[in-house]
């Protein structure tokens, strides 16, 4: 079964990936049940949309549900929803990166993204 993924704008490409950065926030300020889990594919009940500025990890759009089916967006975890830098995110994010220039010959690599305290520290490339 397929799990609906997080996405990650990372040099102008929108990616797809499986860590869930948003989750150490919601642990920390004791968030529970913000999001209701409403299918196998989606656990987490949210998706987050996630853009590297200036090396920092920022969600730029956070989507789900609540327990009473209500919308629940960015807006109703962060005082300032316009500048939300994941300062509680240490972790790392694995994406896809395809290098080919020639649409028939795919070179697809993984790259892990490695983030301290919300800031992009280092990264890998792996092959696949």
């Amino acid at each position: 079964m397929t799990k609906i993924s997080e996405l990650l704008i990372y040099n102008g490409r929108k990616l797809s990936f499986q860590e869930e950065p948003l989750e150490e926030y919601l642990q920390h300020h004791e968030i529970e049940d913000a999001f209701l889990s409403y299918s196998s594919e989606n656990e987490r009940g949210y998706i987050g949309i996630w853009e590297i500025v200036n090396d920092r990890l920022k969600l730029v759009e956070l989507g789900g549900f609540d327990q009473n089916m209500k919308m629940v967006g960015i807006e109703d975890l962060f005082q300032d929803p316009e500048n939300v830098f994941a300062v509680w995110y240490s972790g790392e994010i694995n994406i896809f990166i395809d290098h080919s220039f020639d649409p028939k010959k795919r070179d697809v690599k993984k790259r892990r993204l490695i983030f301290e305290a919300g800031v992009l520290v280092d990264y890998i490339d792996l092959e696949r």
